[in-house]
């Protein structure tokens, strides 16, 4: 009788470590689900911020000026104007070269004047 009973223990132990590991886990999932956005959110934050970051971003905006004042096309350089614009709102103004700050003002107040020019209100 006594070695029945142990089994039976032993299996009620292992059922109930089944449902404890089954519970746990689906757990595990619902944290996972809910701090995964933010463990993205930080990490693209810190990606953000790195000095590679902000020195390609810099690159890029001197090279997409460089195309700018070259264009002749004035649709042409509406869209590159959207596009530059959207670049500097990912990058710290503080970082940003004073000549690339002048810039944006610029085609921020040409981007202001296209718009109402071709708004089809």
């Amino acid at each position: 009788m006594k070695t029945s009973k142990i089994v039976g223990y032993c299996f009620l132990v292992l059922a109930v470590l089944y449902v404890l590991a089954f519970i746990f886990t689906g757990f595990d999932f619902t944290l996972r689900k809910f701090w995964a956005p933010k463990e993205e959110q930080l990490r693209y934050d810190t990606q953000k911020q790195s000095k590679a970051f902000r020195d390609g971003t810099i690159t890029e905006l001197y090279s997409n000026r460089t195309e700018y004042l070259a264009e002749k096309d004035e649709v042409v350089k509406a869209g590159m104007r959207d596009r530059m614009l959207h670049v500097f709102t990912t990058i710290d103004k503080d970082y940003l070269p004073e000549d690339l700050v002048k810039f944006q003002k610029e085609i921020e107040d040409e981007q202001i004047e296209y718009k109402k020019n071709h708004s089809s209100n």
